[in-house]
């Protein structure tokens, strides 16, 4: 019996393959046996396994999503991955199996489930370009109501042959007799029937007219689409629909979209299943455009059709959200109650807990201190150990609403010291403290603060470019606060007698030397070094805290009974036995030459007598003692005060800090070098403030004072402003001509009009450090290596932390190798950042530049394997290039080409920096760079990448 079983199973596969491999004359041959095979084989094969591919991907992306409850969370998981090139290698995995699917069998019931596939790859990919490209084919091409119409037309087309073919087949058979007797019968009938047929046509003709129309509507009626599929293929042109309207919504294709989902709300057989997908997706849309009291409504739908708890869990909380930030906390805090209903995890449970006892309170229902001790109780509960970052950030927020600053600070920090694993948490609570003292003007501590939220937000945050900015813009500010304090102190500290410098190195020296101590413990024992936490009660914050009159909290007096005690027993650890005869002396932790952690003895004496004239002279290096060296440190003061009131106006647009800032310039130094350009913008300043009293006195100052000074002639003729704008065109074109001159090999015509520049156009200008490098190289080529030397010099020390200092430096790390390449002619040239030019639609490759020796070829393979994992589709080639004539000096490089433009170029770069493991494997130092194709030949022509990485920071990485 089995065996029969066995013989008749092979004999239908049998069967079943050989139907499916039938050689046809037309694609729509296939016999009902060949169109299951085609079906069967579409589906199990590459489409199963594609689908596979593309759910094991989704549940990844889902584990390893961290919702941020602080903020709005996000309808759809899928569009919060950061780094989208990790998941491209299996999505291009699966379009490569689709492909194949629908290349193979086109006319399949699954070839719209493929394109459908393959959008959804895409769309995880984030290439909504791509994306909207295959749903529109898939929209075009797949309407289950075109196709009926095209099948019924291609069946009554090939009915319609058959009949003429019967037809044709018969008449044949009718031999001539036979045709000439019908003939004849025919003939006698017409003459007798022919008045009662006259009488009869009309009738006919009326009876016809009503049967075609019957038909007609019965056609139509075959091709609306079916209620209920049951077990028929469903097409996928309503998911098809869905999509393209999600991807049009990504491109900011705001009508394209909202008539696809209007089109497919309003279509009366839309399946049970896709009507809160639709709702879902309509309330994007108002997120997405801001509009959150309109995506409520769709929201409200979007639960009620909703079948599964989880999804409703999710769309009630977001709801409850949308109602909190629209001001209805009544409502708000009855959906956080359905949202409890609805089961969801312990994570959002939590939060909707969290999130009630805000809203309660903010109902009025209970105090601020009430709510505050609910949190802590929520806190002390063993199963919100790991939610007390959030609870503390909670109790901020209240503390906030209060009016209490400094006790808000106090619980955000308390957030960040509980905030271990939640990296989304951290990032919210950096943010706040960085707010916080933005808005006090505290900008040295703020710069900090955002710094630190840079770091940990992510970088698809919405907030995460004013984080990036205000992190940037502070960066000069905090710098030059901490220029004039530091130099204000050292003043301080000149003042004071010898013995009382002596106290304060040997105070220096004590704190460097516990800091090595602590840090040796530390890396010792990490856990025993961690401070312990200070209740949230006994933190003393700011001056609202009444000042305590017990010993310990004078700091002057701590101080003191410090010093008098390490006088008598030099410096102790805090251990037991300290007195001991073993103990006497003093010890400190410090680092050998060779890293390993030694001992240094510390003598148990006065300060007078515990360092040597060496190591007093090392620790007062900074003291200004002399005439001279105050001078030096306040003229550092006075060009900190000018570029930080600029910055602030320049940068914060915060004009009464410029005023302070500058007005403070001039009463402590007068006539000092920046008095000219501190009042013009002391008169912006105060004109931006609206201050016009104060703004005209300035303008008067410098009229006065200046009147024949630029400033003036901009505030007295208007068209002068547009003059300057002439006079900086024409300095550009000036530098264009002398480093076209340096090029065409005229080194003594370009080093003239370098020299030159400071006469025509002021040693000021704009482009002077440019020229003073331009000079240099024409140097080198003139006067030889240690003239050369000696001008690039020059630059760095004029021109610090310019594009032209750290290009000079490059060089000169070049020229101290194995041999010197002056600039210019056949041993290379030096290009400037100026000789780029940017251009965002042209070719671009991206340069692997390795530095230091290494086998180009391992390289090479290891970058063609990222290639194929991650970049599959573009189908890259890599080349092998190296910059230089001196095998000993020369640069190996990688050229991955090519890129249509900037943009594709940039998506390489920004995954192969968020890939690096896989992008170059193994302990390699290089830079990575997109380059245009103009750009690439400038390289290739100049020998060198010097100067091209400022010109990449400055036009790439900082638009």
């Amino acid at each position: 019996m089995l065996r029969r079983r066995n013989w008749w199973a092979t004999l239908l596969l049998l069967v079943f393959v050989l139907s499916g491999c039938v050689t046809q004359k037309k694609k729509d041959d296939k016999s009902a046996l060949g169109k299951l095979y085609s079906n069967v084989t579409s589906k199990y094969n590459g489409y199963f396994n594609a689908n596979e591919i593309y759910k094991a991907t989704s549940y990844s992306l889902e584990q390893e999503h961290r919702d941020n409850y602080n903020q709005l969370l996000p309808l759809y998981i899928e569009l919060t991955n950061e780094n989208p090139q990790a998941i491209t290698p299996d999505m291009d995995l699966a379009i490569e199996k689709l492909t194949r699917v629908v290349a193979v069998n086109p006319q399949s019931q699954w070839a719209d489930d493929s394109y459908l596939l393959v959008a959804k790859a895409q769309f995880y990919k984030q290439d909504y370009e791509s994306a909207e490209k295959t749903l529109r084919y898939l929209v075009n091409n797949f309407d289950p109501v075109d196709i009926a119409k095209r099948e019924a037309a291609s069946k009554a087309s090939r009915d319609k042959k058959k009949t003429s073919k019967k037809k044709k087949k018969k008449k044949k058979k009718q031999s001539a007799k036979k045709k000439r007797r019908k003939y004849l019968r025919e003939k006698k009938k017409r003459k007798k029937g022919k008045g009662k047929a006259a009488q009869n046509k009309k009738e006919d003709l009326a009876e016809t007219k009503k049967a075609e129309l019957e038909a007609a509507k019965k056609a139509e009626r075959q091709f609306e689409e079916p209620d209920n599929y049951g077990l028929k293929h469903r097409p996928a042109f309503q998911e098809g629909q869905l999509l393209l309207a999600r991807t049009l919504i990504e491109r900011d294709n705001y009508d394209a979209a909202l008539r696809f989902m209007n089109n497919l709300s309003q279509n009366p057989k839309i399946y049970d299943d896709i009507v809160p997908q639709a709702s879902q997706a309509l309330a994007y849309y108002y997120i997405y455009r801001k509009d959150l009291a309109s995506a409520i409504a769709p929201l409200e739908a979007a639960i009620s059709s909703y079948k599964g708890q989880k999804g409703k869990a999710r769309i009630a909380f977001i709801l409850a959200q949308i109602y909190e930030r629209t001001g209805n906390g009544a409502k708000a805090f009855e959906t956080y109650q359905q949202v409890l209903k609805y089961g969801p995890d312990y994570e959002m449970e939590f939060n909707c807990r969290l999130n009630m006892t805000l809203n309660s309170w903010k109902a009025g229902k209970g105090s601020g201190n009430e709510a505050i001790a609910n949190l802590e109780r929520l806190a002390r509960d063993e199963k919100n150990l790991e939610y007390r970052d959030q609870i503390y950030y909670a109790m901020a927020e209240i503390a906030m609403e209060l009016g209490d600053k400094q006790e808000a600070l106090a619980y955000f920090k308390e957030s960040l010291r509980y905030s271990t694993s939640n990296r989304i948490q951290k990032a919210e609570s950096y943010l706040a403290v960085a707010d916080i003292y933005y808005n006090d003007e505290d900008y040295v501590l703020a710069k900090n603060y955002y710094d630190s939220t840079a770091t940990t937000m992510n970088k698809t945050d919405e907030r995460y470019p004013r984080v990036d900015a205000l992190s940037r813009n502070l960066t000069d500010i905090a710098k030059n606060i901490q220029i004039i304090e530091q130099q204000d102190s050292f003043l301080q500290l000149g003042n004071l007698s010898d013995e009382a410098l002596k106290e304060f190195a040997f105070d220096k020296f004590k704190k460097e030397q516990e800091a090595k101590r602590a840090a040796a413990t530390q890396a010792a024992n990490p856990i025993a070094a961690t401070p312990t936490r200070p209740s949230i009660q006994n933190i003393r914050i700011g001056n609202n805290r009444e000042e305590s009159s017990f010993f310990a909290y004078d700091d002057r007096s701590v101080k003191r009974g410090q010093r008098d005690f390490q006088r008598k027993w030099g410096i102790r650890n805090l251990e037991d036995n300290w007195r001991r005869r073993s103990a006497l002396t003093n010890t400190s932790i410090a680092e050998s030459g060779e890293g390993e952690v030694v001992i240094e003895e510390i003598p148990d004496v006065s300060a007078a007598d515990a360092l040597t004239e060496d190591q007093l002279k090392e620790l007062l290096k900074d003291i200004p003692r002399t005439e001279s060296d105050r001078t030096k440190a306040e003229l550092a003061i006075m060009d900190a005060m000018f570029e930080l009131g600029t910055l602030y106006r320049d940068r914060l647009n915060n004009y009464k800090k410029t005023t302070e800032v500058l007005e403070e310039l001039n009463n402590r130094f007068p006539r000092n070098n920046y008095e000219l350009e501190s009042w013009y913008y002391l008169y912006l300043a105060y004109s931006d403030l609206n201050d016009t009293p104060k703004a005209n006195s300035y303008r008067r100052k410098i009229l006065d004072k200046y009147a024949s000074s630029k400033y003036a002639r901009v505030l007295t003729d208007p068209e002068y402003a547009a003059k300057l704008a002439d006079e900086e065109y024409q300095l550009n074109v000036y530098y264009d001509n002398a480093y076209q001159a340096f090029q065409e090999g005229k080194y003594t015509d370009a080093k003239r009009m370098a020299d030159d520049a400071k006469i025509k156009f002021g040693v000021a200008n704009k482009l002077q450090a440019r020229f003073d490098l331009l000079n240099a190289l024409t140097t080198g080529k003139l006067q030889g290596e240690d003239a050369y030397k000696n001008a690039l010099s020059q630059v760095i020390t004029k021109h610090p932390e310019t594009d032209e200092s750290r290009t000079a430096r490059e060089i000169l790390r070049i020229i101290g190798g194995a041999s010197a390449r002056l600039p210019g002619g056949q041993n290379g040239t030096t290009p400037g950042d100026r000789n780029f030019k940017l251009n965002d639609n042209q070719v671009h490759f991206v340069i692997i530049a390795f530095n230091g020796d290494v086998n180009l070829n391992e390289r090479k393979v290891n970058l063609s394997d990222y290639n194929k994992k991650y970049h599959r589709p573009q189908r890259l080639t890599i080349s092998n290039v190296f910059l230089g004539n001196d095998p000993n000096t020369r640069r190996p490089l990688l050229i991955v080409r090519r890129f249509k433009n900037r943009a594709e170029a940039m998506k390489y770069y920004e995954g192969a920096e968020k890939n690096e493991t896989d992008f170059v494997q193994g302990d390699v130092d290089y830079d990575i760079f997109p380059i245009s194709l103009n750009n690439y030949r400038e390289i290739l022509r100049a020998k060198t990448l010097i100067g091209y990485d400022a010109f990449f920071e400055n036009n790439y990485l900082n638009d």
